[in-house]
């Protein structure tokens, strides 16, 4: 299983939806994601960036979807 070191932050990010420049820099990426149940690499590539403290685990996603995908929607 693939492993990643994850550095512990002395500044934490501030949790606003909005990923300012600088802020992640010290955390860890991660990439490569694969299509669940198939094991092959997916078409569109997100990436994770993941770091801690003394209080928290913090972890930020940008979603790539391409042009091809649909927009995701909620329905009930």
């Amino acid at each position: 299983m693939p492993r990643m070191i994850v550095p512990r932050t002395n500044h934490p990010p501030v949790i606003d939806g909005i990923m300012e420049p600088g802020e992640w820099d010290r955390a860890a990426a991660c990439t490569g994601f694969v299509k669940a149940f198939e094991g092959t690499l997916s078409t569109s590539q997100s990436t994770a960036w993941i770091t801690f403290d003394s209080r928290n685990i913090y972890v930020a996603i940008r979603n790539y979807r391409s042009e091809q995908l649909s927009f995701l929607s909620a329905s009930t």
